[in-house]
């Protein structure tokens, strides 16, 4: 569980940290386009398609609890991790 506190960004400062994220990822709204980012070297990528066929939700908490302590355990004191809300809601995929 995470202990340190979660401050939701908006307005001017969340666009901010959006744009960055897009240019530095050479991101790509498409389902025809791939690959859809451009991945950081080292990056590592999941599969996650296991996570629509489970009921009770009990691998995606086994997943997210795993996700979390490794954000933790790698991100020192004082630092922050970003959580993007997904921008795909508002888009049209093309």
């Amino acid at each position: 569980m995470i202990d340190r506190p979660v401050v939701e960004l908006g307005g001017v400062e969340e666009r901010a940290i959006w744009d960055r994220w897009l240019a530095e990822f050479a991101f790509r709204l498409s389902m025809y386009v791939f690959p859809g980012i451009r991945e950081p070297a080292p990056s590592a990528t999941w599969d996650l398609d296991t996570l629509n066929d489970d009921p009770g939700y009990l691998k995606l908490d086994r997943f997210s609890a795993t996700v979390e302590q490794a954000l933790t355990a790698c991100t020192p004191d004082g630092e922050s991790v970003l959580v993007l809300a997904p921008i795909a809601e508002s888009c049209n995929y093309g």
